[in-house]
């Protein structure tokens, strides 16, 4: 006489990979963030990134720091990523462009 249905012993490794997995699992994010801006500071674009760091710090939980990182018309790279930080590119639309 069978006890356990074959289904349930089938999905036991599943379920112990899961929960480990959960059990390793690191809260988001861990790190400060830096949002960077593409233009000199005291522009709408610095203005508009400057009004969103608190909310963005309080609800993330993380220090946020603005960059400022002004040159080619925006379009520049912000060069170094660094592993103790994420980065966020704080943008206008306009330089948005569909592929």
């Amino acid at each position: 006489m069978r006890t356990r249905p074959s289904h349930l012993r089938a999905m036991l490794p599943f379920a112990l990979f899961l929960l480990a997995t959960l059990a390793l699992a690191k809260e988001f994010p861990e790190k400060p963030i830096r949002l960077v801006v593409p233009y000199a500071a005291g522009g709408s674009t610095d203005q508009l990134a400057r009004i969103i760091q608190k909310p963005m710090r309080e609800y993330l939980g993380q220090p946020v720091v603005v960059e400022n990182k002004p040159g080619a018309g925006g379009a520049r790279r912000s060069g170094s990523m660094e592993p103790s930080s994420y980065e966020i590119r704080h943008s206008p639309l306009s330089q948005i462009t569909p592929c």
